[in-house]
């Protein structure tokens, strides 16, 4: 019987685990390396990093969806406020109304810790999409090695 583990993760049931239990068991992968030369060793080490992959591929699901739900509540706070200021704007002027930029610019303004927080969510999604490119190059340099161990125990 194969001890072959890949994917050993759900994916209707991983998306209810807590960050905390992804990081916990993403941890348990990384200790289980055994970064040795054997094919074997490095079949092993290229399953674990394909759940690694699986795992940051989660996190980065998860972010995905916090951006986007941060951005489109983002965006109508400042469309909402951007409305307001005008209406404001109109009720006690009777001169021509600035240009949109000025009511756009106090909208933001409004609204720059939600804007802040985005930007704070956008590079935790960037930093785990670097992470699971970084774990697809390691897998793959990993084939290779074990590829070119093959070729040189073969044809000597």
């Amino acid at each position: 019987m194969s001890q072959e583990k890949l994917f050993r993760f759900n994916p209707f049931n991983i998306k209810n685990w807590k960050d905390e239990e992804v990081k916990e068991q993403y941890e348990i992968l990384e200790n289980s390396l055994c970064t040795g030369d054997a094919p074997s060793e490095l079949a092993w080490d290229i399953e674990l990093y394909a759940n690694m992959g699986y795992l940051i591929g989660e996190m980065v699901a998860r972010y995905y969806e916090l951006v986007a739900i941060q951005k489109v509540q983002t965006d109508v706070n400042i469309a909402n406020a951007i409305y307001r200021e005008r209406k404001d704007w109109a009720n006690s002027n009777t001169d021509k109304a600035p240009a949109m930029s000025y009511f756009e610019n106090k909208a933001q303004s409004q609204y720059l810790d939600e804007l802040k927080e985005l930007a704070r969510l956008e590079s935790n999604l960037k930093r785990f999409k670097y992470a699971y490119d970084s774990i697809e190059s390691k897998q793959n340099a990993l084939k290779k090695k074990m590829e070119s161990i093959k070729y040189d125990t073969f044809n000597r």
